[in-house]
């Protein structure tokens, strides 16, 4: 009622959803419905969720774990701060090790996509660009999945012809 966006993960177990767990509370007051959504992905009980806040205009990408199957989360780890843009995805890459992208701002420049792995006991590893890009919002969202000790990405490139990129880099 308030506007307030915060992001949650209620779960469906023992035949019915159970109530909310607020993962961040952030506070984050936005007039109407924001584009940038939370991630979420899930491996056995480890359970890891990513987003885009910007409350009081400070923009961060944010991560949380449960290693219960989501029933608890831990204190949110900020990914990044300042010219990110959102955009975010994230993929377990191992049951203790979860891979997050975002976008981000340049300066003047185009804008990145960028990467971080994340262990779930541990602090985050070095942010790395995956590509210059587009951050606009018509840009779309970029996407990865892993398979075959690879990380896949891709993402749209607005534009005449509009366009649909892809990369991959090794696991190791």
């Amino acid at each position: 009622a308030d506007e307030i966006r915060d992001i949650a993960v209620s779960r469906y177990a023992d035949g019915a959803w159970q109530p909310p767990v607020i993962l961040g509370n952030d506070q984050w007051h936005i007039p109407g419905c924001p584009v940038n959504g939370s991630t979420i992905a899930a491996r056995g009980e480890r359970v890891v969720v990513a987003w885009y806040t910007a409350p009081d205009r400070q923009r961060s990408v944010q991560l949380a774990w449960s290693g219960d199957g989501g029933r608890t989360f831990g204190t949110p780890v900020v990914i990044e701060a300042g010219a990110v843009s959102g955009n975010v995805d994230v993929d377990l890459l191992t049951d203790d090790l979860a891979v997050v992208s975002w976008t981000a701002k340049t300066g003047d420049g185009p804008g990145e996509i960028r990467l971080r792995r994340v262990p779930f006991n541990g602090k985050p590893g070095p942010v790395q660009v995956i590509a210059k890009s587009t951050v606009s919002r018509g840009s779309g969202f970029p996407q990865m999945i892993h398979g075959r000790e690879r990380l896949v990405y891709a993402w749209p490139e607005p534009g005449e012809p509009a366009q649909i990129h892809t990369a991959w880099s090794p696991l190791k």
